[in-house]
């Protein structure tokens, strides 16, 4: 669990890292200084987080959507004109254990593959709730480009296919 968990941290990937960079230095070229420092704060603070040497397999609901949301504050500086963000998160869930890291690939696969690719307005939510004794945890994204026919076991990405795994083995 903890290799697992060490390799997802080390797979940023690095087109999002040289996007976020483009992105800062488009800002800085355009003169606004407070959203590129406020995007470079952000970027800073979500690379430390990841990288950090913290090994703790689960962490509070909590801690996991404040990690995740130094990563959407980039993402949103670069989307900022057709993005909107939405958190439907039940109080009642905070405090909940989580594996650590778990929303970030399902996140990532959000822009990667449905928001990177539609020039339309687009909302990612992310939602929490107890329901029937467990805690759901749900990533909405409103563009419409996945492919309909997508099936889990033939895809050759690696994101869902290592939450899933990491899922497997904790439970």
């Amino acid at each position: 669990t903890e290799a697992q968990l060490q390799s997802m941290r080390m797979q940023l990937q690095p087109h999002f890292l040289f996007n976020a960079l483009n992105t800062i230095t488009m800002m800085v070229r355009r003169k606004d200084q407070q959203q590129a420092i406020s995007m470079i704060i952000s970027l800073s603070e979500m690379l430390r987080n990841s990288l950090s040497q913290n090994k703790r397999p689960f962490i509070q609901l909590e801690e996991e959507l404040k990690l995740i949301g130094h990563y959407l504050q980039v993402e949103q500086g670069r989307f900022h004109d057709r993005l909107q963000l939405t958190m439907d998160i039940e109080e009642a869930t905070l405090n909940m254990m989580v594996p650590n890291l778990i929303l970030q690939p399902i996140v990532e696969n959000a822009f990667k593959h449905g928001i990177a690719h539609s020039m339309d307005q687009a909302i990612l939510r992310l939602s929490s709730r107890y329901e029937d004794g467990f805690l759901v945890l749900e990533v909405f994204n409103s563009t419409d480009v996945a492919h309909h026919e997508w099936v889990l076991s033939k895809s050759k990405g690696i994101g869902l296919r290592n939450t899933i795994g990491r899922l497997r083995q904790l439970y």
